[in-house]
Order: structure tokens, then sequence, then C-alpha cells
């Protein structure tokens, strides 16, 4: 595989992805971050490259894969990484650099003083972790159902009271299930899978692994936290990455290193 000449080496990303990698590795003449927009697309777009014989690599959030889909991606030869955490916003959303934005920000520092205090921030955020657990359950159960069944949608970040309502997100997907064998079963498997991520949730590991960052971030650190300022959700994106772009987790810089030498 070669390069165009003249051209960076391309890496695709999902959504706004590349607003975060780019914060944390800096675009150069050699490096180009892109975002393409879905995961799928991502692949596609690095499968396209390989069949016309230019380099380029992917990286894609974890979503619902296992550990074992996620060591394979990160093998020697693969193209298209996949992130350890849930999502690239996870990764943003490490105690000290949330406390250090919140520092940052004289009127915020001002309006919610607990959150310049990490400690603080690391068991809010498990607090919130665990009150998601049944829309974290949803999501997994309809990945399984869909992966085998049909195409349901996913719930979305939306309204907190409904992120953390168990019967309320238990008749939405009673809803959209009706008619699959599993319908009965379905009260049932969202108590387990909750009570398993909730369990996992006590940890910031096991947040990391089930609970969907961009969640986290837009419709509760956002919201409940810099309400004061007027401040984008893209604005407070950029400043996080900012605040953790110098301790990295040793996954994304391995993963990194595959392009940068």
């Amino acid at each position: 595989m070669t390069l165009l000449a003249g051209a960076s080496l391309k890496v695709y990303v999902e959504d706004n992805a590349d607003t975060i990698w780019s914060v944390w590795f800096p675009p150069d003449q050699s490096v180009q971050f892109e975002n393409v927009g879905s995961k799928s697309q991502v692949r596609n777009k690095v499968q396209d490259d390989i069949k016309r014989g230019i380099l380029s690599f992917g990286v894609v959030d974890r979503d619902f894969d296992d550990d074992a889909t996620v060591e394979q991606s990160l093998a020697q030869d693969s193209r298209v990484c996949i992130l350890w955490r849930y999502a690239v916003e996870n990764y943003l959303l490490e105690p000290q650099a949330v406390a250090d934005t919140v520092a940052r920000l004289p009127a915020v520092s001002r309006s919610e003083p607990d959150w310049k205090d990490p400690t603080y921030v690391e068991q809010t955020l498990l607090a919130w972790a665990c009150q998601l657990r049944f829309y974290a359950a949803a999501n997994h159960l309809i990945d399984g159902w869909n992966r085998h069944i049909v195409l349901l949608r996913f719930f979305r970040p939306g309204q907190p009271d409904h992120l953390f309502d168990r019967d309320f997100i238990l008749e939405q997907l009673r809803g959209w299930a009706r008619g699959l064998p599993a319908v009965q079963q379905i009260e049932s498997a969202l108590d387990e899978q909750s009570a398993r991520i909730g369990q996992a949730c006590q940890t910031l590991e096991g947040v990391h692994r089930w609970i969907d960052g961009k969640t986290l971030l837009f419709s509760l650190l956002h919201p409940r936290v810099f309400h004061v300022l007027p401040l984008s959700a893209g604005d407070l994106r950029r400043y996080l990455a900012e605040a953790v772009r110098d301790n990295l987790p040793p996954d994304l810089q391995a993963i990194a290193s595959r392009w940068r030498h």
C-alpha cells in the first residue's frame, strides 16, 4: 500500500470525532482526519482505498462490540481499529479533565464549585451511569435483536427523566419489539441486563465499557454543569479534548502509533 504523491495519510472517523482527534494529534502534512459519518462508512472508505492500493486507516467507536471483536480489530494488519471504550467521547470524561475544564471557566467554577473536585466528578459520573443502566440495557438488547432478526431503532439521548425511567423505556421497548418471538421475555431480559450493567458501573472502567459517552456528555454534563455559559456542546468537547491531551491512555497512543512515527 502506498500514498498518492503529495497526499496526506487519511484517517477516517465517525460523526464529529475528527474534532477530537485533531486536538489530540494536530493534523500536519503527513496525517489528516476525515469525518465520513457512520461506522459502516468508515469501513467502506478504508476498503475502497485498499482496492485502489492507497494506504489509509479508520477508527470507530466500540458501541456493543465484545472484547474479542475489539482485540481482532487491533491486530497488526488491521486497518480499522475499534476503541476499547464505548465511544470516543468516553475518553473526554476523565474526572481530572472535567474538573480542570470547570476551573478554566470562571462562571462555571463559581456556579458549580463542587465540580472542581475530581473525586466529586467521578462520584457523579458513576451515579449518572447507574441511572442510565436501563437505557443502556435496552440498547444492548436492541443490538442483539438487530444482529439476528430485524432492524429496530436505538434509544437516543433525550430528556434525562426519560433516560433514567425504567417503566418508560420498558413500554417503548415493548412497542418497538411487538411481534418478535421474545417480546414476552422483554421485562426480565431488560432487568437482567440492567443489573449486570449497574454492577459494572461501580467503576469508571465499567462506565466507559457500557455507557455511551455522547449521552453523558451532551444530555447530562453539558446542560447540567455548563448551563451558565453560552457554550456549545462542540466547544465543551474541544475544551475536554485539550484537557486530556497530555495524558492519553495507552490504548489510544497504540492506535495512533500506526500512523504517527
